[in-house]
């Protein structure tokens, strides 16, 4: 058995609404759920949501995805309004904003920008897993989960860390690992939900961390989390996908540069191995994983040191899937 999360593609949309729709303790209501598939194929193709699928590869190729987790940035008026007056239903009242026209989530280069002022507000969307999750699933999927949300969370300044528990044994989880929960939305109704419908909104904040940096959320979203990179979010685009090993041409292809200006893809990668600073902690430099295989040369030098070793990671992750799927 092989439990691991791969990055998630416009093609596991529909066993995304599958999973959302069984596996969710109702996050969604039916009118969010109509249009969630056109929601997330947006956030998906304009880079605006990380979505990671959760994999057992001990299963048949069609049931391999067992869950779906995903975390988008918002911006710091609707981040701060949430932490003053926390609201119940908070993934599906994102989805339905989207689908209005009124988006709280930010593009890459409003992301980039945030993370060269103030800081970014992570907010924690989806979390569904087949058949439903409980605390078996989630002590079976937990290292796999905290390797995704590291994945997710570093390199960002993170301001604002925020997430919605459904359940009472979500909540006693968020509880026990050092999340300060800010609402009971069950407290004071005359009929409280099932214990596993109810719904708790917690928020950890910089504040919190520079109180308590020894909590675990601490040590995912907050340790190591300022910013290693100063490039513009067109080099940071650049270097992730030098980092995963793509070739100028396919890194071009991606960017959806022109044959004439795929010179410019080595120009900024040089660029960028002069530009990353030294600072990421010797234990966690790495080069980048590549496939001479297909001929791929390591990125230039500084780029790679300049990276995490989960980045290598997900590359490596990424191939072998291909590779999976291939054989399939």
């Amino acid at each position: 058995m092989g439990l691991s999360f791969r990055h998630g593609r416009v093609d596991d949309i529909p066993r995304w609404l599958e999973l959302a729709s069984t596996g969710s303790r109702e996050m969604y209501d039916a009118a969010a759920l109509a249009v969630l598939p056109e929601v997330w194929r947006t956030w998906v193709s304009e880079g605006r949501c990380e979505i990671h699928c959760l994999v057992d590869d001990s299963r048949p190729v069609a049931e391999q995805v067992q869950g779906v987790v995903s975390g988008v940035f918002v911006t710091d008026a609707f981040a701060d309004g949430l932490v003053a007056q926390p609201s119940s239903s908070l993934a599906a009242e994102v989805v339905r904003r989207e689908a209005s026209g009124r988006s709280v989530v930010l593009k890459p280069a409003e992301v980039a920008a945030a993370n060269s002022n103030g800081g970014v507000n992570g907010l924690g969307i989806d979390f569904a897993f087949a058949g439903g999750w409980s605390a078996l699933t989630l002590i079976r999927w937990t290292r796999v989960l905290f390797e995704s949300v590291r994945e997710w969370g570093y390199g960002w300044r993170v301001r604002t860390a925020l997430r919605e528990w459904i359940g009472q044994d979500t909540m006693l989880m968020a509880r026990a690992t050092g999340w300060p929960v800010l609402r009971d939305f069950s407290r004071g109704l005359k009929k409280k939900p099932p214990l596993l419908r109810r719904r708790y909104f917690s928020a950890y904040t910089l504040q919190d961390y520079r109180a308590a940096p020894t909590r675990l959320p601490a040590a995912l979203f907050f340790d190591y989390q300022e910013p290693r990179f100063r490039f513009t979010p067109a080099e940071q685009q650049l270097l992730v996908l030098a980092v995963r090993g793509l070739t100028d041409a396919e890194a071009a292809e991606v960017l959806d540069l022109s044959a004439h200006r795929q010179g410019a893809v080595e120009g900024h990668l040089r660029a960028g191995g002069r530009a990353a600073p030294r600072v990421v902690p010797p234990s966690r430099r790495c080069r980048a994983v590549v496939d001479p295989r297909r001929g791929e040369a390591p990125p230039p030098a500084g780029v790679a040191e300049a990276a995490h070793a989960r980045a290598a990671a997900v590359g490596a992750l990424d191939r072998q899937a291909l590779a999976r799927a291939r054989r399939a």
